[in-house]
């Protein structure tokens, strides 16, 4: 038996034998030790590396998103800042490559399409859009990254609607709103 428990009920005993004294209140202590474990510290330290080198990957990959958001919502204006935001795109996808989530990989995906999308190229943006689509919905099935694919594509088709409907010349154009013939 153990001394702690074997004190509880002597204690328990005597308190309701004595029922004038007031509230009978009982206390169960249980102290379990946990077995004496040797600690690996070259594991220990491998895995600190691991870590560490992470948390660096998901702070830099923060602030490349950061950057590339921002990169890419100029490069509806100004085609350099296109070109940057896909760049930038690249690199995250090495790094999520590298961290080994493949959901990161497909948002990567989508955004330098997103980049491809605003420099012009929509056939080579919607083939990418649909395989990221196909991936998200049944391979990874993610319904974020599924609700994403839909926005682009949406956003796809406002760029392919905006190219069938150009002026074709200064006539066109009557205070500022494109006549369509």
């Amino acid at each position: 038996m153990i001394p702690a428990i074997d004190n509880v009920k002597k204690d328990f005993w005597r308190s309701t034998k004595n029922k004038n004294r007031g509230v009978v209140m009982a206390y169960l202590l249980i102290v379990i030790e946990p077995p004496a474990v040797k600690v690996c510290k070259a594991w220990c330290h491998r895995l600190e590396g691991l870590v560490k080198k992470r948390e660096f990957l998901e702070e830099t990959m923060a602030w490349l998103s950061t950057l590339g958001g921002g990169y890419s919502s100029l490069g509806d204006y100004f085609r350099h800042f296109s070109v940057r935001a896909g760049e930038i795109s690249i690199q995250q996808f090495r790094i999520a490559l590298e961290m080994g989530d493949p959901v990161m990989v497909s948002k990567c995906r989508l955004f330098y399409a997103q980049s491809l999308m605003q420099l012009g190229p929509l056939r080579m943006s919607k083939l990418m859009i649909r395989q990221e689509f196909h991936t998200a919905r049944y391979v990874l099935k993610d319904q974020k990254l599924v609700d994403m694919c839909k926005g682009m594509w949406s956003k796809l088709q406002f760029c392919y609607a905006k190219k069938r409907v150009k002026p074709t010349s200064s006539s066109d154009v009557h205070n500022g709103v494109t006549l369509a013939r």
